[in-house]
């Protein structure tokens, strides 16, 4: 509706701008002829009065004391006549209303038209075609009325017209020309390239950015468009990291699943072939087999979570939590397990201005118990420690778990929460899913946090956790 109405106020513009020429056009020609035209009935009519002047001046000599009876003469009114016609004009003898004699046939409504102005000096009448104006003289009881034609120069009325027409249409044609040209620049131009745009896009061509070179509602559909273009390009992109991971995430859990699988039937196949051929041996392979089999539920388990979060399909219950009491929490609640591995743990913490974060405690237990495991699983040690510091900054807490285990190179540290990533020496033991610290990083980014780690080989792992605080509402 928006584009109807511009093209609609084009037109309308073209054809006021050109009245409004055309009409300054014709005033000024206009002007112009009424002013020559002034001018040249100034120089001509003072070289007219006077001659009409004298004229009058010898016919008044010439018909003074003449009888009436002389007007019936026929050569005194052919002498009267010819000396009218250097004046072009006509004579009239009236008497009480009543036309005497005439130098040419004249109406009844024009003699009384006459009659009625003989006392006004340069009267103005209308006798057939010819307008004249008129002088008389008294004759006894009559008058001698003299016409002759009107002085004054007609303008040519056609001319301001003709010129104010010619300028309405060279006018109007010159700016619809300039609104064609202009609404192709800004419209069928836009058009054509979102008609490209729009079949790049039908063919799967999403990385042409669709200029926005357009105003209105046109501008309004080039950046519909063009969100349009970027959403489908992010969700097809999005689609191929889903499809990359779900492969990703089905070999490699399908190889990993290989090794306690294979194990678990070896030891079922020794204990039916009669290789553990004693009570004592067939336990062990029991044993063995049991927790091949608890490894690979908590591989299947991880792997389930992880997807979960990787597709956002994790719902997160927050809620205002004093983050100092709840890692005081976790560590009660690993307690059992701690003590059992011999480990040392301390609590380190400075005094914290704010400690409410917003937190969902239940799925935010699983990122203490999986770097937990982590720091008894990779600790070699005969006295493996635990350390968790609290500290804060101007915008978040910090929380820093350390421990005393074999250590990473320095250069491998960002890579341990990628999934299924394993250091050298970590592969040389027994590990889990490979998806432990990952789906640590996955639960704290959704709580707006962060987290990293800082190693050295044989010399400990740090973890580090950041969660921003809970504004405080007055």
């Amino acid at each position: 509706m928006k584009l109807t109405k511009r093209i609609f106020q084009f037109q309308l513009f073209s054809i006021l701008c050109a009245m409004i020429v055309a009409a300054i056009i014709y005033s000024v020609s206009l002007s112009i002829l009424t002013h020559l035209s002034i001018k040249t009935i100034s120089s001509s009519t003072i070289e007219q009065s006077i001659e009409r002047q004298r004229f009058i001046n010898e016919l008044t000599l010439k018909v003074e004391d003449k009888p009436l009876e002389s007007f019936n003469n026929p050569l005194f009114i052919g002498s009267l006549t010819s000396s009218l016609d250097l004046l072009k004009g006509e004579f009239l003898l009236l008497q009480n209303r009543n036309l005497i004699a005439s130098s040419t046939d004249f109406s009844r409504a024009e003699i009384t038209d006459i009659w009625n102005k003989i006392d006004q000096p340069d009267a103005a009448i209308r006798a057939g075609k010819q307008t004249y104006k008129l002088a008389s003289l008294r004759l006894a009881d009559s008058f001698l009325v003299i016409l002759w034609p009107n002085d004054t120069v007609k303008l040519v009325a056609w001319l301001p017209a003709t010129l104010a027409l010619l300028t309405f249409l060279i006018v109007y044609i010159l700016i619809s020309g300039w609104i064609s040209a202009k609404i192709t620049r800004e419209i069928v131009k836009p058009i054509e390239q979102l008609k490209q745009s729009a079949l790049q896009i039908s063919n799967g061509e999403l990385d042409s950015i669709i200029p926005e070179d357009a105003n209105g509602e046109l501008l309004e559909l080039c950046r519909a468009l063009e969100q349009m273009r970027v959403k489908l390009k992010e969700s097809i992109y999005l689609q191929q990291k889903y499809d990359e991971n779900r492969s990703f995430l089905i070999s490699s859990i399908s190889h990993d699943l290989r090794t306690p699988v294979t194990s678990i039937k070896g030891y079922i196949e020794g204990i039916l072939d009669g290789v553990a051929n004693t009570p004592e041996k067939q336990k062990q392979y029991l044993l063995t087999a049991q927790r091949k089999a608890a490894l690979m539920n908590t591989m299947i388990e991880d792997l389930l979570l992880y997807s979960k979060l990787d597709l956002n399909q994790m719902p997160f219950n927050v809620k205002p939590v004093d983050f100092a009491a709840y890692v005081e929490h976790c560590v009660e609640e690993n307690q059992a397990l701690l003590e059992q591995q011999n480990v040392i743990v301390s609590l380190q913490a400075d005094p914290i201005s704010n400690r409410m974060v917003l937190l969902d405690a239940e799925r935010f237990m699983r990122v203490f118990q999986n770097i937990i495991d982590n720091a008894i699983f990779y600790n070699d040690s005969n006295q493996p420690t635990i350390t968790f510091m609290l500290r804060e900054t101007y915008t978040s807490i910090i929380l820093e778990i350390k421990d005393n285990g074999i250590g990473i190179k320095a250069d491998e540290a960002d890579h341990i929460f990628d999934r299924f990533y394993r250091s050298d020496r970590a592969r040389k033991v027994e590990s889990g899913s490979g998806l432990g610290l990952a789906i640590a990083k996955q639960i704290i980014e959704a709580h707006n946090g962060q987290i990293w780690a800082s190693s050295q080989l044989n010399m400990g792992t740090s973890i580090f956790i950041s969660l921003p605080k809970r504004r405080e509402v007055n």
